[in-house]
């Protein structure tokens, strides 16, 4: 899941489960889940790990990523409800820098604020 392009991209990774290493260390709260049921593009119930961003591609290769391969990259959006979930667990989330809190929030509220 992408959270913010700009300055740099950061996405957050979907899994189907809470990795047992993450509920060792007590940060349940910091995933977030999504509904299949309202997000019909996932295929059952999953999770946002809101615990540590992915940085290692640049948005110059997403971008052509995308472009060439929209129908298979694109494959949806989250709702509102659960984005302001998302954005809960950003701004009360202790794992990421202060820099990736205020990065990611800004994106994330841009988006509510046009939805």
């Amino acid at each position: 899941m992408i959270v913010s392009t700009s300055p740099r991209l950061l996405a957050f990774f979907i899994n189907s489960r809470i990795h047992a290493v993450w509920e060792r260390k007590n940060l349940e709260h910091l995933h977030v889940e999504i509904s299949h049921k309202t997000h019909t593009f996932l295929r059952h119930d999953s999770f946002i790990k809101c615990v540590e961003t992915i940085q290692t591609l640049d948005l110059e290769e997403i971008k052509e990523l995308v472009i060439n391969n929209y129908s298979k990259m694109h494959k949806g959006w989250l709702t509102k409800e659960c984005l302001s979930r998302v954005l809960f667990a950003v701004e009360n989330n202790e794992m990421l820098s202060q820099y990736e809190i205020e990065e990611i929030s800004h994106s994330v509220q841009n988006r509510l604020n046009e939805m």
